[in-house]
């Protein structure tokens, strides 16, 4: 029995903060108001009319007073007894998604097949509903209003893809009986990613809504993981490279691959090769995941640190960019401490970095775009920093994915070899970097 007016729903909102009220079942509670409403309406009327029939004006006030008392507390009684006959608890059925065989991840182009689990502990009608395939893409920025010096952060819900599997009939549910309802969905060959990012995220989900006359809509929601394939990377027998140079120095960053999964190590070997000595605070390699949204006032954050607890974030905001770009230091690793680099001295560095074990592939999507980045920077005291960095690109079609997050795993060993080669520095001439990253603070 649905209620149309707004005021006997704010009723139903209202009681659920009433300190007794609120541990009643859900039947009790809305008959009780419904019940007591009904009642103090009716009696009102009455010893408002009664009342004014004996004692004129005075007495329609006292009467209608009178009345409207009795009538909340029978009401309330003969609601609170009569209402779980007509309106269903809240935990009177429990419905679940389940997934046939695989629960995941899935490739694009795959089929999901599973079934709608409806449980009912009394008897109850449902009067059908729907199952959904649903893909939507979250995009969070925030902006400077102007009134105060904290940015006011929005959330953007766009949908993708809802695909329904066709209509879940009405039928009459028994008591301590389970109902199955099917459904199979075929994901796009060019379905996005699943990504849990902070700015820019993609969820897929199947999303089951069953209705009743008697009791609010039942919903479920499970979450599917869509793999992110590799794209095609030309291999090169020498790996990769970034060169970059700079006024005191010439630094190389070589990669032998780029693809890699989450929880895979990062191997890099950066060479310095000095122009003249100079002094260095110290020499540190990054990892960092940039997220971009084209919304918000042109801003980039640099994020050094996120407490999950309590959401708080620590990182320093600067007015550049496109849209809203947050650069997150997702690893770091300390080549060396303050020292000083000798002008004959050429400096080798061997290291590795973890890719974070979290669904975060590299993305190119409708709305925002993710990057990784691996990179060094040569720390001076006073003086700009040198940078170089190259982008690897984060891939989740590895087979192996599932049973990486199932155990915990021991992180690779961060390897750091340092040589040293006594020989006048090659003056060669290096082509710019290709990206150059942001100083990663601490």
């Amino acid at each position: 029995m649905n209620v149309p007016w707004g005021w006997l729903d704010a009723a139903f909102v209202a009681s659920e903060r009433l300190p007794m009220v609120d541990r009643l079942k859900g039947g009790v509670r809305r008959g009780l108001v419904i019940g007591a409403l009904w009642g103090g309406i009716a009696l009102l009327l009455v010893g408002a009319l009664l009342g004014g029939l004996n004692r004129g004006p005075a007495g329609a006030v006292i009467g209608g007073l009178s009345g409207a008392t009795a009538g909340l507390c029978i009401g309330a009684i003969a609601g609170a007894l009569f209402g779980p006959r007509y309106f269903y608890h809240a935990d009177a059925a429990v419905v679940t998604i389940r997934l046939d065989g695989s629960d995941g991840p899935f490739r694009p182009g795959d089929t999901v097949r599973g079934h709608v689990l409806v449980a009912a502990h009394r008897t109850l009608l449902i009067d059908g509903g729907t199952i959904h395939l649903v893909c939507r893409g979250v995009r969070t920025y925030d902006e400077l209003n102007g009134s105060g010096p904290e940015p006011e952060l929005h959330r953007d819900a766009i949908p993708y893809v809802v695909a329904p599997s066709g209509q879940i009939p009405s039928r009459t549910i028994g008591r301590d009986t389970a109902v199955r309802y099917p459904f199979e969905f075929t994901l796009p060959t060019d379905a996005l990613p699943s990504h849990h990012g902070h700015v820019y995220a993609i969820d897929w989900a199947i999303v089951a809504d069953l209705g009743s006359e008697r009791m609010p809509h039942l919903t479920a929601q499970r979450e599917i993981l869509v793999m992110a394939p590799p794209p095609y990377v030309p291999v090169y027998a020498g790996g990769y490279r970034s060169m970059v140079s700079a006024e005191v120095c010439q630094l190389i960053l070589s990669l032998p691959k780029v693809l890699h999964a989450p929880g895979e190590a990062i191997h890099a070997a950066l060479r310095l090769i000095p122009k003249r000595s100079f002094a260095a605070d110290e020499i540190r390699a990054v990892l960092l995941r940039v997220e971009n949204v084209p919304v918000g006032d042109d801003h980039t954050v640099y994020v050094a640190a996120l407490d999950p607890t309590s959401g708080m974030m620590r990182g320093e905001r600067r007015a550049v960019g496109d849209g809203t770009t947050y650069v997150w230091l997702e690893s770091e690793l300390d080549l060396t401490d303050r020292t000083t680099i000798r002008a004959s001295e050429s400096l080798n560095y061997e290291f590795c970095l973890q890719v974070p074990k979290e669904w975060r592939p590299t993305l190119d999507g409708p709305d925002g775009q993710v990057m990784w980045k691996l990179g060094v920077v040569v720390a001076r005291p006073n003086q700009d920093d040198v940078r170089i960095f190259h982008e690897v690109i984060v891939h989740t079609f590895s087979p192996a994915l599932q049973e990486a997050d199932a155990s915990p795993g021991q992180p690779p060993t961060r390897v750091r070899r340092v040589t040293v080669d006594r020989w006048p520095p090659w003056r060669g001439a290096f082509d710019e970097p290709l990206f150059d990253g942001p100083r990663a603070k601490r």
